[in-house]
Order: structure tokens, then sequence, then C-alpha cells
């Protein structure tokens, strides 16, 4: 369905601070965020292969 989204595999930075996570709409793309939600970041863009976002090194 259009519209549609769904956030998922997030990771915990090594030090706590960010989460990064896997955002599926029309297209998958990467974004981070404070554990308490704020500045939530998009960190890709455009088409392309993006899952599984990892912290390196861990």
């Amino acid at each position: 369905m259009p519209g549609l989204q769904w956030d998922g595999f997030a990771d915990w930075s090594p030090d706590g601070r960010w989460i990064v996570f896997e955002r599926k709409g029309s297209d998958a793309q990467l974004f981070a965020v404070r554990p308490d939600g704020s500045d939530l970041t998009q960190l890709t863009d455009g088409r392309g292969y993006k899952a599984l976002p990892r912290w390196r090194p861990q």
C-alpha cells in the first residue's frame, strides 16, 4: 500500500548515544536517532541496497 513505512533492524552505537535503523517505505533508507527520539538524521538517500545497519567497530 502506498504511504506505508516500516522501521527495523536497529543497532545501538558502542557509546550508547545513537541508534541506527532501516526505514522501509517505497525504498529503504538508513537513519540515526538519539535514544530519546531527538536528532533524527537520514544517513542515505536514493535507490540501492541499504539494509541491516551495524556500527563498526563493535
